[in-house]
């Protein structure tokens, strides 16, 4: 390949809850996820589905097709006849929480038990959440932003102006509706690449769980599908199971250095862990991966190294211990 071609643009990808946006904190008169799961499930499956639920841990970072799937494992019959009741009676109002043309079809006759089930779930979880979302007369929001995140996300704004090109990505096991409400409410751009449970739910393979949600493949292969059509990256190879072409080009931060860095280690790419509680974890041991606990760090660096970037260098660069400032950041070595 000629050195003259021009580089296509990062991607620098986000989980969101917990690495973007505050949503498992409560406030006062405000319904957190956890609270917004556990009254949807027992509004569709009744106190036999809450103490399944209870049981199994409750949400334990699942995605809401994962969680649907260990559920209908413990009393599948029961569930599955408490959600035709729940949906002959409240089909038309669900249609409206999940953009046109995305998540699962409601349609029982044509359509996986399971399937159905998940998508029942899902709409009835964001009846209960999308209006959360709020600023209160006293100045206070609900779900609040992470710790630095909305001036880092104005950063890669700026940077993106100074003609760096940059795409930036949400990868998260959450929903299209209620991110694009949240980057509203703190009146940040959307990203530009977005995908969700909604794009997951609505595909038919792979049919294997552990390649629909995180740590499998599938969440980040998709964003990195939309990522190459963008920058006009048309040649043959695959995108759900192989490692990514230009991996140097690509970042992804979350917030759970087993399924987020789990995902990123797969495809070949550097893991950025904003850790809430400070502490160091021995899930995290490959060369590059890097950990820190307030976006301004982040920030500063991208600041910091905006020479290496307007010359294409590789991100692994960029956020290498070298260019990094070692304050606010934990850098992980190879395994002894």
């Amino acid at each position: 390949m000629s050195t003259n071609i021009k580089p296509p643009n990062y991607l620098i990808a986000f989980d969101f809850d917990k690495t973007i946006a505050e949503t498992f904190k409560t406030a006062p008169g405000v319904m957190d996820v956890n609270q917004a799961f556990s009254i949807a499930i027992k509004d569709i499956f009744g106190t036999n589905g809450l103490e399944i639920y209870n049981s199994q841990g409750g949400l334990r970072n699942r995605a809401t097709s994962e969680l649907m799937h260990d559920m209908l494992m413990a009393d599948r019959q029961r569930l599955i006849h408490a959600g035709i009741d729940y949906l002959r009676l409240n089909k038309s109002d669900l249609q409206s929480v999940v953009p046109e043309g995305k998540g699962a079809s409601l349609d029982w006759e044509t359509q996986h038990p399971e399937s159905v089930m998940g998508e029942i779930l899902v709409r009835r979880k964001l009846q209960h959440l999308l209006p959360q979302i709020s600023r209160t007369n006293d100045g206070k929001i609900w779900p609040e932003p992470t710790k630095g995140f909305t001036n880092m996300w104005e950063s890669l704004q700026g940077l993106k102006r100074q003609g760096i090109g940059i795409d930036l990505a949400v990868v998260s096991s959450g929903h299209d509706l209620f991110i694009q409400k949240v980057f509203s409410l703190w009146k940040l751009s959307q990203a530009d690449i977005l995908v969700t449970e909604d794009d997951i739910r609505g595909m038919d393979l792979p049919k294997r769980m552990d390649l629909r949600v995180k740590p499998g493949t599938l969440p980040l292969s998709l964003a990195y599908k939309s990522w190459r059509r963008r920058n006009d990256l048309t040649d043959g190879s695959s995108y759900v199971d192989a490692p990514f072409i230009h991996a140097d080009r690509i970042i992804y931060f979350g917030d759970d250095p087993v399924k987020d860095g789990g995902l990123a280690r797969s495809q070949g790419i550097i893991f950025g862990n904003f850790d809430h509680d400070k502490v160091g974890t021995s899930a995290l041991r490959r060369e590059g991966d890097f950990q820190f606990s307030d976006w301004q760090v982040v920030s500063d660096n991208l600041n910091t190294n905006i020479q290496l970037m307007m010359e294409g260098k590789s991100l692994r660069q960029v956020f290498s211990p070298e260019n990094m400032t070692k304050e606010g950041i934990r850098y992980y070595g190879k395994e002894r």
